[in-house]
């Protein structure tokens, strides 16, 4: 049986800041199939927000290809693309006022879900990554 194609490939990605002289990225290479739960790990400073910002065109790659469904981002518009994306971004984005759901439901609630809907796709995600939706 074949693999199943990835959902996000990264294929030879390179990225670099300040005129070239900050290499965030080099030949990066990753597939992430539909159902996987990935981690990137590393100090601060070696890439992993850089790499994740990428996939939903916060910023564009200087090398090499991301696709998203088979289709490349750069070719893909950047608005419905980041609403096709999930994607949490670390404490300063988060609104500190609201739970941990009430932030996770954010996006569903913006593109129309039902609260029923938003409360369901937020309990199976905090299920997935084992926090509690009180917090």
């Amino acid at each position: 049986m074949a693999a199943p194609s990835p959902v996000i490939r990264y294929v030879h990605v390179g990225k670099s800041f300040d005129g070239g002289r900050v290499e965030a990225l080099r030949d990066v290479s990753l597939d992430i199939a539909e159902g996987e739960f990935r981690c990137i790990v590393g100090g601060s400073g070696a890439g992993k927000t850089t790499l994740l910002r990428l996939a939903n065109r916060l910023i564009d790659a200087d090398e090499g290809t991301i696709s998203v469904d088979g289709t490349d981002v750069r070719g893909t518009d950047p608005i419905g693309l980041r609403r096709s994306v999930g994607y949490v971004f670390q404490s300063a984005a988060l609104f500190p006022h609201m739970t941990v759901a009430e932030n996770i439901g954010i996006t569903p609630k913006l593109l129309g879900a039902t609260s029923t809907e938003t409360a369901t796709r937020a309990d199976e995600l905090l299920t997935l990554v084992r926090l509690d939706a009180a917090r």
